[in-house]
């Protein structure tokens, strides 16, 4: 229950911002950075039932060829933790990119096809956010992929993904919200440095900020 109406609260944010953006003059980038702030805005010091909810959305630069947009194919890092009664309950990250209208091009999709494999790369919890008249719909990159239409219909309401992360059904612990000393560094700082240092060689080994003082080793956390 607790993780539904987390999720639904997060939900109807991000259907809110992009209903009334929809048909407006804001292109896509512009409508992702709002969506961001409304989401990090409604959920600050969010608790529910003993469970404090911290989350950092943070729209990726998309300006060059070796912005973090290039290089990671998201445009979009969403971290969430939960913790209850002092005790880390759930630490998740996912990589969204994001589509205004559910209609591409023959050279839309094939950009849209390299980015979700630039994603999966990094990491198993990435999505395509959709945005439609209606609000945010939710596709897999696998999905996206696997598919030969150049419609992207279909796809799952925002809350039912975010309760699956809730729920350690998706979500990865591997880009999860850095554990920073404190003090020590701004989280949004470390949320950065975590994210310029992911196109290393190594993959998913490259993901976290271990041996980097300001920031401590990650723990692990149960999914």
């Amino acid at each position: 229950m607790v993780r539904e109406f987390i999720a639904t609260a997060m939900r109807e944010t991000a259907d809110q911002v992009c209903r009334d953006h929809y048909h407006s003059i804001s292109q896509e980038a512009q409508i992702t950075s709002r969506i961001a702030q409304a989401l990090e805005s409604s959920m600050q010091q969010y608790e529910f039932l003993g469970n404090r909810v911290e989350i950092v959305v943070q729209d990726l630069p998309d300006r060059g060829p070796r912005s973090l947009e290039s290089r990671l194919g998201a445009d979009l890092y969403v971290g969430i933790r939960v913790v209850r009664d002092g005790r880390l309950e759930m630490s998740k990250g996912l990589f969204a990119q994001s589509k205004l209208g559910t209609h591409l091009s023959k050279d839309g999709r094939s950009k849209l096809v390299d980015q979700c494999e630039k994603m999966r790369k990094r990491s198993p919890a990435s999505y395509v956010w959709v945005y439609t008249p209606d609000g945010v719909r939710v596709i897999t990159v696998q999905d996206v992929v696997r598919r030969d239409s150049r419609n992207l219909l279909g796809g799952r309401r925002l809350d039912e993904a975010f309760s699956e992360t809730f729920a350690c059904h998706e979500g990865d612990p591997g880009i999860k919200l850095p554990d920073v000393q404190p003090d020590a560094l701004p989280l949004r700082t470390a949320v950065g440095l975590m994210l310029e240092r992911m196109d290393a060689p190594n993959g998913f080994a490259a993901r976290t900020l271990i041996g980097m003082d300001l920031i401590s080793q990650p723990d692990e956390v149960q999914s």
